[in-house]
């Protein structure tokens, strides 16, 4: 997990699988928060 500091605050950030792949972004606990 990581933690991004962004200007509208921290943003958590957990990577699972190959990173040298395509990304798949998915947000959907980011307005919950």
């Amino acid at each position: 997990e990581h933690i991004l500091h962004t200007s509208h605050g921290p943003l958590s950030v957990t990577v699972f699988g190959d990173v040298d792949k395509p990304a798949l972004v998915t947000y959907p606990d980011v307005a919950l928060n």
